[in-house]
Order: structure tokens, then C-alpha cells, then sequence
């Protein structure tokens, strides 16, 4: 009996042995074989009293099963595996575009701009009428000494253009470069000389022509009006164009020089080329 079992155990452990190594997972497939094969031995183990071939009673197992036989605890877990290998990237999706949003709220308004640069003086505009008569004032005060404002003896005046200029029909040429400007009848700033001394005038103008580009068409207007032109189309050269005229002027008559035509222009540096200038002759 020993011997049987002693042939029955060893190829088992040896199994067991093999199951320990190899994981986990086999472990109970040795713990199935087990309790099938013991069960079987437990059938057919006659009984030692008297030789009977009356098996065991039911639940009762024989010696066999508890001869050496021990089940070990459970193995350690493996260790895990390494991460496989990322797939590729899928294709993107096919899709149609959504709907179209609806409008927003109008936002706040903004602040205020910083102001723009000041642009060129305007053309100058017509005189106005005359105003009516005023009525006669009051007698004044006898005074033993009346003081009667002195007109200056002279009146004289002679500017010069010392760069460039280009415009359209009736921009005033100013003549920036003031040499003389006895009675402070011209102004820089406008290009326009006022008459405070009524009388005789000699006016003259100066100008010289571009080499390409804008001709040089001018006029000299008396409050308006054209006194006199200067004109030069001759290219591809520089061309000296002058005039002078004698104008006799009321008190607030205003004298100055533009262009006519559109697309015009004069040349202009500092070697004082283009000029206008004017003098009284004869005071009246």
C-alpha cells in the first residue's frame, strides 16, 4: 500500500513542482487533477477489514488521501509586461462645417482720437460787399492839439521761394522768405500783401520753371481778380518767367500770386530764383 502510493505521489509532486514554476494560473488546474485523482483512489482502495469489497461509507475517504499529500500557498504574481507599441494615428473624421453663428452684441464705443494735422490754408475768398454808410457821430471834444496817425512814408516788400511748389487752379503761392517788408503789408503766413497806404504800386513776379513734371502757370490777382499771367511749357530745361505791373490800390486792397490750371508748379531752393515783391510809388 505504501509502495502504491509512494508511485501515485512522486509523479504528482513532480507536477506540482513544475506548476509552482511556471505561474499562478496552472496552480489550479493541479488543484482539478488532485481531487480527481484522490477521489478515484478513494473509490477503489478495498477496506482492510475482513477483505470486504463493500466500499466505504459515503463521505468517509480512505488512509490514502491523507499520506503526505500538502497543498503549497499560491506563487508570487509575474511581473507585469511591458507596454506594447503605439498604434498609428487614425484618419481624421469627414465632417460638414456647422451653422454659422449668430451676430454678436455691438461693442462700446471707443475713446476719442488724438486730433489730426492742421492742412494747408484754403483758397482765399472773394471780397464782400461793401457796407452801408454810418450814421454821423456825435461833436466830439475841442482840443487845443489834434494827433493825426502818420501813414508810413515807405511801403516795400520782397519775398522769395526757397523750395518746390506744386497745386491746382487759384493755390496761392507763398512766398516764404521774407527780405524786406517795410509797413508790414505781406504776410508769410498767407502769401498775401494788404494795402493799409492808398496809392501807386509797382509789383513784380519772378519765377522759375521745373525741368520735367508741372509747367509754370501763375497769375497775380488784385482781390480776386487776374492782373496778370506767367506761363512757360518749355521742357526739358529751366526757363526764367517774369512780369511787372503798376496798380494803383485803395485802403484794404489785398494782391497776391497763384496758379492757374491744374497740375501746376514752380521750382524753388535756396538761391532765391522765384520772388514777388512790391513798393509804393506814390502815396494818394
Amino acid at each position: 500500500m505504501e509502495r502504491l502510493s509512494t508511485i501515485i505521489f512522486i509523479p504528482i509532486f513532480s507536477r506540482v513542482r513544475y506548476l509552482l514554476q511556471v505561474g499562478v494560473g496552472r496552480i489550479l488546474f493541479l488543484s482539478v487533477f488532485l481531487a480527481w485523482t484522490t477521489s478515484s483512489l478513494c473509490q477503489t482502495q478495498p477496506s482492510e477489514s475482513g477483505g470486504s469489497d463493500a466500499p466505504e461509507h459515503k463521505g468517509s475517504c480512505c488512509s490514502v488521501c491523507n499520506q503526505g499529500v500538502v497543498i503549497g500557498a499560491a506563487g508570487v504574481p509575474g511581473v507585469p509586461g511591458q507596454h506594447g507599441v503605439q498604434g498609428p494615428r487614425g484618419d481624421p473624421g469627414i465632417g460638414l462645417p456647422g451653422p454659422r453663428g449668430s451676430i454678436g452684441d455691438q461693442g462700446q464705443k471707443g475713446d476719442q482720437g488724438e486730433a489730426g494735422v492742421q492742412g494747408p490754408p484754403g483758397k482765399l475768398g472773394p471780397a464782400g460787399p461793401g457796407g452801408e454808410k454810418g450814421q454821423k457821430g456825435e461833436p466830439g471834444e475841442s482840443m487845443t492839439e489834434c494827433v493825426t496817425p502818420t501813414p508810413p512814408s515807405v511801403v516795400a516788400f520782397s519775398a522769395f521761394k526757397t523750395a518746390h511748389f506744386q497745386g491746382n487752379d487759384g493755390d496761392v503761392i507763398i512766398f516764404e522768405d521774407v527780405a524786406t517788408n517795410l509797413g508790414d503789408g505781406y504776410d508769410s503766413q498767407s502769401g498775401v500783401f494788404t494795402c493799409a497806404v492808398p496809392g501807386l504800386y509797382l509789383f513784380s513776379a519772378n519765377l522759375l520753371s521745373l525741368v520735367t513734371g508741372p509747367q509754370s502757370y501763375a497769375s497775380l490777382k488784385q482781390n480776386g481778380v487776374v492782373v496778370f499771367s506767367i506761363a512757360d511749357s518749355h521742357s526739358p530745361n529751366h526757363h526764367q518767367s517774369s512780369h511787372s505791373v503798376p496798380l494803383v490800390l485803395s485802403a484794404g486792397d489785398r494782391v497776391w500770386l497763384a496758379l492757374f490750371g491744374s497740375g501746376k508748379g514752380i521750382y524753388g531752393d535756396g538761391n532765391r530764383y522765384c520772388s514777388l515783391s512790391g513798393i509804393l510809388i506814390q502815396a494818394m
